[in-house]
């Protein structure tokens, strides 16, 4: 056999489709604002600040943490309808800021070799900043939405039928004594 050209040896271990993927922006009436949005990119930031503090004369180390935060942005084609326009008032307006999430995952798609289908959940999501863009010999309005979020929840079901929730707002919080 001939030699490989980064001496790698790689195995191919399967394969996974992203063909069922969701993204489902939700207002708590049952309606998705978020159909023809066109979102060709969403980034998720979840975390807390962690101070680490030694005790003198000891090599004792303590973590104190702090609260939970998420950030989120979404870029996007700025699409000629009313949806496209809606969402940005509903999701940037303070009021019913506790009906709003943003559920994105992935289906179960491995191709028969057991896989796992898992969603995110971002909770209580406010619209905080917006940009947009338009180039020379693009023919489009560009437009990156910057957005906070209070909790993220995750729900996995495995291959076997096996479902595992958590919250993650929870699991980032500090243990009570």
């Amino acid at each position: 056999m001939a030699n490989e050209l980064y001496d790698a040896m790689p195995t191919f271990a399967g394969s996974f489709s992203i063909a069922d993927t969701t993204l489902v922006f939700s207002t708590g009436d049952g309606q998705d604002p978020g159909l023809g949005q066109l979102v060709q990119t969403l980034t998720v930031m979840y975390a807390r600040p962690v101070q680490r503090h030694w005790e003198i004369g000891t090599g004792n180390v303590y973590f104190v943490i702090g609260r939970a935060q998420g950030q989120a942005g979404v870029q996007r084609l700025a699409a000629p309808n009313a949806i496209a326009v809606q969402f940005l008032i509903t999701f940037s307006s303070a009021c019913n800021i506790a009906n709003r999430t943003i559920t994105f995952g992935q289906n179960n798609a491995s191709c028969g070799k057991g896989g796992a289908a898992a969603s995110y959940t971002m909770t209580s999501v406010l619209i905080d900043s917006l940009s947009m863009a338009i180039s020379v010999g693009a023919v489009a309005i560009t437009q990156s939405v910057s957005m906070q979020f209070i909790g993220l929840h995750i729900a996995q079901t495995g291959g076997s039928g096996t479902t595992a929730n958590a919250n993650i707002g929870q699991a980032l919080q500090p243990a009570t004594a």
